[in-house]
């Protein structure tokens, strides 16, 4: 075959292999505009995601844990497929958890459980951007302190699960004012003598209440005026000598207080079912 025979092959050619190779890249733009960027496979490259997976592996290899590293590389397995799969729970439960682990990217995540652990402190950023968090359980833990501004991205939160931990009334900063989506608040088993802090003036939706088993012995500063669907108030196992809170005005619904295992007199509890067809109250003699 002579040289410009040659030459005319390939410009004989060439145009059709320039014509498929812009038909690929039109295809392949065709493609990728119609993948949404969540879909998208650049997502879990992006820096913001790189960054968070970084965070979330400082805190596995962190050795101040008490967990072992089997167990914390589990869960950042779990953190990880709840991020791919935008899961709207997280339960990482019956670990031996000191910390929470960094959950920022989880922006679709509605409930949290991190119950039956051993946390002892939160980082005031654990719960950045969570904002479309309703359910929020930390009991059975370790907790000293606690302070809702480490939850001011959670304004839509509607049940928060504080029991048994050891929060003190030094160290429970509660300020419900952004939180008036709130339903529930249970409080159950902790060292708490009294309730002077608690501010429930912008808790309008407020249906439960758990008070129980902390060691109050006066509730004369618990204003629940504003609280007009609350239909659960739980204050057994205390040390009440008197129900002398302020109850809900124009009541949506019958209200429940369980007084059982206190020492409210018997005459001052018939004078307030007496006086409110709404309320309805039980104790250690009729439960």
């Amino acid at each position: 075959m002579t040289t410009e025979s040659i030459r005319i092959q390939i410009y004989d050619h060439s145009p059709r292999f320039i014509r498929r190779g812009l038909d690929r890249d039109r295809d392949r733009k065709n493609r990728l505009s119609k993948i949404s960027p969540s879909s998208s496979p650049l997502l879990s490259t992006s820096p913001t995601v790189k960054n968070y997976k970084r965070e979330l592996q400082n805190w596995v290899d962190d050795t101040a844990e008490e967990s072992m590293p089997l167990e914390k590389q589990h869960i950042q397995k779990e953190i990880l497929k709840c991020l791919k799969n935008k899961t709207e729970e997280l339960i990482l439960e019956d670990y031996d958890l000191r910390s929470i682990p960094p959950l920022s990217a989880l922006k679709n995540v509605k409930k949290i459980s991190l119950k039956n652990n051993k946390i002892e402190y939160m980082s005031p950023h654990c719960f950045n951007h969570l904002t479309q968090l309703l359910v929020l359980d930390i009991s059975s833990n370790r907790l000293q302190t606690f302070n809702t501004n480490q939850l001011n991205d959670c304004k839509t939160l509607e049940s928060l699960n504080l029991s048994y931990n050891q929060l003190s009334q030094e160290n429970l900063l509660l300020n419900l004012t952004n939180f008036q989506h709130l339903k529930e608040l249970k409080l159950t088993g902790n060292p708490i003598l009294n309730l002077e802090k608690l501010d429930f003036s912008h808790c309008q939706k407020l249906c439960v209440l758990q008070l129980n088993s902390l060691q109050i012995a006066d509730i004369e500063c618990l204003d629940l005026s504003n609280c007009c669907y609350l239909n659960q108030l739980d204050l057994s196992f205390n040390n009440l000598k008197h129900l002398n809170c302020i109850l809900p005005k124009n009541a949506k619904q019958p209200l429940q207080i369980n007084l059982s295992w206190n020492d409210v007199n018997d005459q001052e509890i018939k004078e307030l079912l007496e006086k409110n067809s709404m309320i309805k109250i039980k104790t250690h003699i009729n439960s």
